[in-house]
């Protein structure tokens, strides 16, 4: 290694020494798999292969391990039941997938990624389960593997015609109504095609930005399929949020909590209106119900955030915070609220920038997108790209018609770019759109104060 360093260096990107670096890598990783293999047998290397019997033991004696929650000891058994596999030729391809997806569930507990996906990836295809092909399929998402992801959720689709977290994702990924039909409507009852068929075309709904068809769909399948099917209530308030119906959406959240009081998903969002409607009292209870039921998840750690801000203890607040994005680091929410409280609290104005722009890729949401631009207008100095996100943000809501959100964050960028007559027009065709903008009306406000009408801006 130190000899092909030296070359490397010498020869300044010359590629035989390129070649040579690349052969002492992969030959480091293969003693490295090697002395793990070894240490996973007892010492004896992969030729102690021991019986087809005692594999079936090793395995129950790892799943055991899984239960007492030491993933580390289960994962060396299984690697020792891999290696005896692969030395004797002792099962067939489908016990042997059934151990691998074992040993990638540890490494996911472990929290090596990396290793969990290439673990999966050697399982063939046709022995993966559902939840083996949706792993794969986010870490793919994730990274930015589309072609990859597409493939994942299609054979997900093809899995099981009900999963409806491979139809969101095909659809955010472009595929069309007929692709997504084909996938899942073979064999289908005409009970489920119907449902089926009105799922996939609220999906695309939203996709296009028309958003009231979609959620007038979801209330035909709420009629359909019963009024406590939690998916079809998560996606209403989902339509509800983007039409700007926050009381509406907010009740339909209280539902699915009623419903199932230890369920979280979409709760971080039903905490985060709580806290902006200043509902404490009901946040309180509904961050002790969530903690208490599954500390294990983000949102419960972003409500337990809103519920600590709600008493003024901002630095809990900030902790919680952190906390949900240790969990689940994709979670868009608990950025940004934590954007927010850094603003808040006069916290690192770069810090809290760069936790609204995670917020903004992460959720693309009307919402995010206008903390994101107001954070990069205050002060000035990120003025420019206050610009560009607001010009991105205006860009993709207008499918759905002009936003009121979207005019008031362009409004604001414009303000802090000290383009004051335009960000006035932009905050009065905001108020035009709606005239209980709060956003707009204290823009206005601002662009007023600033143009010297003072009486005008007071009356704002």
């Amino acid at each position: 290694a130190a000899q092909a360093a030296q070359l490397w260096e010498a020869g300044a990107g010359d590629t035989e020494a390129a070649e040579l670096l690349l052969n002492v890598v992969r030959a480091s990783r293969a003693k490295q798999q090697q002395q793990r293999h070894t240490r996973a047998c007892g010492g004896s290397g992969p030729g102690c292969a021991c019986t087809a019997e005692g594999c079936v033991l090793l395995v129950a004696h790892a799943d055991a391990l899984v239960r007492d929650g030491e993933h580390r000891r289960a994962l060396c058994v299984l690697e020792r039941v891999l290696c005896a596999y692969g030395a004797a030729q002792l099962a067939d391809a489908g016990t042997v997938a059934a151990v691998r997806l074992r040993a990638a569930r540890c490494h996911l507990r472990l929290n090596d990624e990396y290793a969990a996906m290439r673990t999966l990836e050697a399982v063939p295809a046709a022995s993966r389960t559902l939840a083996a092909h949706l792993t794969l399929a986010r870490y793919y998402r994730r990274n930015n593997l589309l072609r990859e992801c597409t493939k994942e959720f299609e054979a997900a689709l093809r899995k099981c015609r009900f999963c409806v977290e491979a139809i969101a994702a095909l659809t955010d990924l472009g595929s069309k109504a007929e692709a997504l039909k084909a996938l899942c409507l073979g064999g289908a009852s005409e009970a489920e095609s119907a449902a089926l068929v009105r799922i996939i075309a609220a999906h695309i709904s939203v996709k296009e930005g028309r958003y009231a068809e979609a959620l007038a769909t979801w209330e035909a399948l709420i009629a359909l399929l019963g009024a406590d099917d939690r998916y079809c209530l998560q996606q209403k308030a989902k339509c509800l949020l983007l039409l700007n119906r926050r009381l509406l959406a907010s009740g339909t959240l209280e539902r699915l909590h009623t419903i199932d009081p230890d369920a979280q998903g979409m709760m971080d969002v039903y905490a985060l209106l709580l806290y902006e409607d200043r509902h404490f009292a009901v946040l309180h209870s509904l961050a002790h119900d969530l903690t208490r039921a599954n500390p294990g998840r983000p949102e419960c750690w972003v409500a337990a955030a809103c519920s600590a801000a709600a008493r003024g203890q901002a630095e809990k607040a900030l902790e919680y915070t952190a906390r949900a994005a240790a969990v689940d680091p994709c979670n868009g929410h608990a950025s940004l609220l934590r954007g927010r409280l850094l603003l808040e609290t006069a916290g690192s104005h770069d810090e809290a920038v760069a936790s609204l722009r995670k917020a903004y890729l992460l959720l693309g949401t009307v919402e995010a997108g206008r903390a994101y631009v107001e954070a990069c207008a205050e002060g000035g100095r990120f003025a420019h790209e206050a610009l560009q996100a607001a010009q991105a943000l205006l860009m993709r809501c207008a499918r759905a018609g002009a936003d009121p959100a979207a005019l008031a964050a362009y409004g604001a960028a414009l303000l802090g770019s000290a383009e004051i007559d335009q960000a006035a027009k932009a905050f009065q065709r905001a108020l035009q759109v709606d005239p209980l903008c709060r956003a707009a009306a204290l823009g206005l406000g601002a662009a007023l104060f600033a143009q010297g009408k003072v009486d005008e801006a007071i009356a704002t």
